[in-house]
């Protein structure tokens, strides 16, 4: 399964990073960003996200990865603590927009 999300991972590398340049993420701000990985899978995009802010806007950043997927959160857990992602954690999620309003809320 690591050699699949690898393989994953340099397909949606390019993707990942046009999608935080779009969002305006990657711009300097002085407003606390709080952002949802629906569907975080591996955690891709936080890891995109990661390398390509700097240490001042991730300071000021809280990250939730959601996914339905129970595997897909365990692997994303083990990658934060691997890489010491401050103030981002992963949760079980249900893709849906009420049920994730509610977990973020909890």
């Amino acid at each position: 399964m690591a050699k699949c999300l690898t393989v994953f991972e340099s397909l949606m590398a390019a993707p990942a990073r046009r999608l935080i340049e779009q969002s305006g993420l990657s711009a300097p701000t002085e407003n606390e960003l709080v952002i949802l990985d629906n569907g975080c899978g591996s955690g891709t995009v936080t890891a995109m996200l990661m390398d390509m802010l700097d240490d001042t806007m991730k300071h000021r950043m809280t990250v939730t990865c959601g996914d339905r997927s129970e595997s897909m959160v365990a692997s994303t857990k083990k990658r934060i603590e691997e890489e010491k992602w401050s103030g981002v954690e992963a949760k079980v999620v249900d893709g849906e927009v009420r049920a994730v309003l509610h977990a973020l809320k909890h």
